[in-house]
This record gives C-alpha cells, structure tokens and sequence, in this order.
C-alpha cells in the first residue's frame, strides 16, 4: 500500500472525488463514507441525494467556476438527521472529458445551542427565499400567457419533456427541478417580441426571424435582473445555442454549453414539431426525431439525443394541447 493511499484511508478529514458534471462521487475515503452514510464500496453515488437541496445549490454553484472556489469552509446540510456539515473544495482535476473536483467534508459540531438554532433558522429562511422565488417565476410565466398564451403552454410541455430526458440521464432530483424551473421560463424573452410576428399565420420573412431570435438575449437579461441561487439565467438563455457553435445570441460551442441547456435544446425541437405553430400545421414526432438524428454530435448533445431517440421513438408523445 503506497504512502499516499494509506493517508486517504487513514485520514480522519473526509475526502471526496466528485465528478462535477453529474455531481457522482467517484471515490470516497472511509472518513467521507461514514459521515454522509453511505458505502465506500456502493461509490459512485449522486452527492447531491445526501444533502438537503438548498445545500446542493450551494454545492453547485460554489463549483461552478474554479476560480471562485471560497477559500472558507461551506456549511452544509445533510438529509440524514438534519446533520450541518463544513465542506471545503480543495482542488480540481481535468480527466479526458470529465472534471473533478476535490472535496473535504467533516460534521460540524455547533459551539452551543444558539449556533444550532441560528443554523436551523438560516435553513428556513433558505427554504422561503427559494418559495418566494418558484413563486416570482409563476408570475412570469404568468405575465406571459395573458400576452401569448401559446408560448406559455409551449414552455410547459417542453419542461414536462425536458425533466423527462434528464432524469433518464441520470440528473439529481435537485438538477431535474432546476431545470424544470429553468424550462417553464426559457421563453420569456419573448415578452419583448411584437405580437404580430408570434402569431403571423404565414412563414416569417428572413429578417422577421431575426427579430424573433432577439427574444434569447431578451430572456437572458430578464432573468438576470433577479439573483436566482440557480443558474436559470444560462440554461434558459443557452437553449438555442448549439455544439458546433451555430447557435445564439453568443455562438457557444460544446462544453460551454451547461448540460441542462443541451438537454432543453432537445426537448425544445422535439415539442416545437410536435405541435402546430400559428403559420404550419404540426410536423409531427417522427419528423422531429428524424431532425434529432441529423444533428447528433453536430448541433445537439449526442447522449441527449440518444435518450431521446429511445424514449420518445418508439411510441408517440400524447397530442400537445391547443
């Protein structure tokens, strides 16, 4: 046994190898096992199922950006017993596509019962902020349906199949919801698109397309008015970017793309051809699964489209409403 693994079993700090784009464990000392409850052995795991979701979202956008790291610990809670533990990332290691983060937790023993205390009401307030803030994007969807009630029920289904997809994938039910939410609202630019040109019953003109294509900055910079502890401003803003750098308004190209974008993007192509649009009857899931398969690894995510292909091609999705 090397000097260097010794010290990994041996340590009393837990360690964590954490792949950061699905957020799955990949090696766990005993340390780290131990206090999250689990199996050394049963790794890789979802960390994201052993912390409650506010602490993942802190988790998550803590590693988001290497170069944000915080140089103090986190706090964070776990589902188990309502246990706080202090998390630390320590370094990150690109390996082939994947990109690991290195991470040290350890329970957190409160001084006294008023640090307990203060941790629990902090939690709670945590809680109220993230309802107060699903219930601010409820009434932007809102908003939007009594302008264009098409884009709303359009921004509904492509969620209900966007969750569907991730989940599939393997996404955390803390991802799924984040994206969920992300979804319901990935539209909402086009608050600012003249009327006339969503519901135009003819084909739009090249340079109405133009204007229509506006409402993806328009989106990004609605949501961005609001500090959301979610990344919903780049997944809704990301929707229409694509894998070979094709797409807008900022011509993103592979992994710059977060991948609750890409799966969007999926299911924005398979409910916007499923269903009927004020200017063209519905083209129908076949066509829409067939426009998946020309763009795989070219335009759209090929695991994405993978999933779509097997979940969706062979039975229809149910007739879109309206």
């Amino acid at each position: 046994m090397s000097l260097e693994h010794e010290a990994w079993q041996v340590a009393p700090l837990g360690l964590l190898w954490v792949d950061l784009r699905g957020w799955r464990v990949e090696h766990a000392n005993p340390a780290a096992a131990a206090l999250l409850g689990l199996s050394e052995r049963a790794a890789p795991y979802v960390l994201a199922d052993c912390l409650s979701p506010h602490a993942s979202i802190t988790l998550a956008s803590a590693a988001r950006d290497s170069a944000a790291w915080p140089s103090a610990p986190m706090r964070l809670h776990l589902k188990a017993e309502g246990r706080v533990c202090r998390a630390h990332w320590l370094r990150c290691l690109d390996q082939e596509t994947r990109r690991l983060g290195l991470l040290s937790i350890e329970l957190a023993v409160p001084a006294d019962a008023r640090e307990d205390a203060h941790a629990q009401e902090a939690a709670a307030t945590a809680r109220h902020l993230e309802d107060v803030l699903e219930q601010i994007i409820e009434t932007l969807s809102g908003a939007l349906a009594e302008r264009d009630p098409y884009t709303v029920g359009h921004q509904r289904r492509v969620a209900e199949i966007a969750v569907t997809l991730a989940t599939h994938l393997g996404l955390s039910e803390e991802r799924c919801h984040v994206l969920h939410l992300a979804a319901i609202v990935h539209d909402i630019g086009k608050i600012r698109v003249p009327i006339d040109l969503l519901t135009k019953p003819t084909p739009l003109r090249p340079q109405e397309f133009e204007v229509i294509k506006q409402h993806a900055q328009a989106t990004i910079d609605i949501l961005g008015g609001i500090q959301w502890p979610w990344p919903l401003k780049e997944i809704a803003g990301q929707h229409h970017e694509r894998m070979d750098g094709t797409g807008y308004p900022a011509g993103l190209k592979g992994d710059q793309i977060l991948f609750e974008a890409r799966i969007l993007a999926v299911a924005d192509v398979i409910e916007s051809m499923s269903a009927p649009r004020p200017y063209r009857p519905a083209a129908g899931l076949p066509a829409a699964l067939e426009v998946l398969r020309r763009g795989r690894g070219v335009t759209l995510d090929a695991e994405v489209v993978d999933a779509a292909l097997l979940l969706y091609g062979p039975t229809p999705l149910s007739e879109p409403e309206g």
